[in-house]
């Protein structure tokens, strides 16, 4: 909306500083102005567009979760240290500094195409954003390719946060060790019903179709990526020892409140719980099976891997709103 636009260029504008030593190409410096309560895949699929525009246009993209407020940033860490280099490299390895140096710079908000960008910059945004669900059903014949490409390109984990994925996933699954991954999402989504969201499975659901699977597909360990503590104590009195997952803080649901909302009223420390989402999803990419529900951060599963998996089963339940009864 153009409202967040103007008020995250009141915001940035002051932060330019056009040198004759910048780059030399234009800057795209991708920000977001609602990013308080939004995780990082949600975030990184807007910035994957922006990305793709800025190839498009031949701009140099940077990634600034420094100068505005977001989940992952403690206050006094504001305008200090930038949040998106917690979990990714700079898309083109140009920092924010360097990237408000730029003689010719152009900032934009996560979600918005900004009003007064020019006919060939609203087809190069319209031609980016027209690709949505590259891993499901026929989108993933017309979009995977691209997308991967621009991901394995463009994204590339920090090292600390690859780091801390490998010490996870070392601690949690042994060479060699077949693996099942469950992504289940709870908490906000069975609370709050988000309009339009994507219906989340059921424990029950959720351990039928593991069972399934196991049936067919027997594996040494389960591992699970959840908030949910109700679903995860589901799971462990089921599975028992099978069971693996990352030992974080957990919330069960609470209605109107967010997840964002939920670890924030505990205390939660922003870095290392965006460090364990980070981490859940990059071990469910290591899976031999994934059985997930469809969240912002389902595709990227997918899009971290390099192979396809052994098999890939995703939740199509409707939408809340739209599809449900309630």
């Amino acid at each position: 909306q153009k409202r967040y636009y103007l008020k995250l260029r009141a915001q940035l504008d002051p932060l330019r500083r056009p040198s004759d030593s910048g780059p030399n190409r234009p800057v795209l410096m991708i920000s977001g102005i609602t990013m308080r309560g939004t995780g990082i895949f949600c975030n990184l699929l807007a910035f994957l567009r922006w990305v793709d525009f800025a190839q498009r246009m031949g701009y140099i993209p940077v990634i600034d979760m420094q100068n505005v407020e977001n989940l992952y940033l403690e206050d006094e860490l504001l305008g200090k240290v930038n949040a998106y280099e917690y979990f990714y490299r700079q898309p083109a390895g140009i920092g924010v500094e360097e990237g408000y140096r730029a003689r010719e710079l152009y900032i934009v908000n996560r979600l918005d195409c900004p009003y007064d960008f020019t006919r060939a910059q609203k087809k190069a945004y319209r031609e980016a954003t027209r690709i949505v669900d590259w891993v499901y059903g026929e989108n993933r014949e017309k979009y995977f390719d691209r997308i991967k490409a621009i991901y394995d390109r463009y994204f590339v984990p920090s090292d600390e946060a690859a780091a801390f994925v490998d010490a996870r996933f070392r601690e949690l699954i042994a060479p060699n060790e077949r693996t099942i991954g469950l992504l289940c999402r709870g908490t906000d989504y069975f609370a709050k019903r988000p309009y339009k969201h994507q219906i989340q499975p059921t424990a029950e659901q959720i351990i039928q179709k593991t069972d399934e699977t196991l049936a067919a597909h027997p594996a040494d360990k389960i591992f699970v990526a959840t908030e949910d503590a109700d679903i995860l104590a589901a799971l462990k009195a089921k599975y028992d020892e099978k069971l693996v997952y990352i030992d974080c803080p957990r919330l069960t649901a609470v209605q109107g409140q967010s997840v964002a909302e939920g670890f924030a009223e505990r205390g939660v420390d922003k870095k290392m719980n965006g460090w364990y989402y980070f981490a859940s999803i990059a071990i469910l990419a290591r899976c031999d099976h994934l059985i997930a529900g469809k969240t912002m951060a389902t595709q990227f599963i997918r899009t971290m891997r390099d192979t396809p998996f052994e098999t890939e089963f995703y939740w199509n339940l409707g939408r809340y709103g739209v599809d449900d009864k309630k």
